[in-house]
């Protein structure tokens, strides 16, 4: 526990110029525990998480991964984690990427089929892990792309591959 109070962070964002967006910790301490009690009379501890570790994460600069689902992934999983990551990132509740960025953004070096049914296995991780609730692959001409829902609200013409 001494480990955890004593623990800081200084973290700094800066914009494509390199001007500074963003300071947490520089001109103060970031302890990722403010306090850490223990009530006699309740018997039990209390934890308190310094406050500003949530404006890190409430301007959608950083995403906050679900461990315990990260940690259930099958094998050789590594573009259903990337996909995660990218899940992650938006608060957006339909995202939807173009194959070709994804292929690209993915560092993914085969054909476009074969990257296709490797998202699909991802897309289906993620799913049966509930991270998201539904996807597609759009392949249409100029409208080839991945759709994802994060929310229960799927429409009903839609079926999971």
């Amino acid at each position: 526990m001494q480990s955890l109070a004593f623990a800081m962070r200084v973290i700094e964002v800066t914009n494509k110029d390199g001007k500074l967006k963003l300071a947490i910790g520089k001109t103060r301490a970031l302890h990722m525990i403010d306090s850490f009690d223990y009530d006699d009379e309740a018997e039990a501890y209390t934890l308190r998480i310094d406050p500003r570790w949530r404006g890190m994460y409430g301007n959608r600069e950083f995403a906050l991964i679900d461990w315990n689902k990260r940690c259930q992934f099958g094998q050789h999983q590594n573009m259903a984690k990337a996909l995660q990551r990218l899940v992650a990132t938006s608060a957006d509740q339909v995202q939807r990427y173009a194959l070709d960025w994804l292929k690209n953004k993915m560092e993914h070096s085969g054909r476009m089929r074969d990257f296709r049914d490797a998202l699909s296995r991802a897309a289906r991780e993620l799913e049966q892990l509930e991270i998201i609730s539904a996807w597609r692959i759009l392949d249409q001409n100029l409208l080839s792309g991945l759709t994802v829902y994060q929310t229960r609200r799927i429409p009903k013409y839609w079926r999971t591959p």
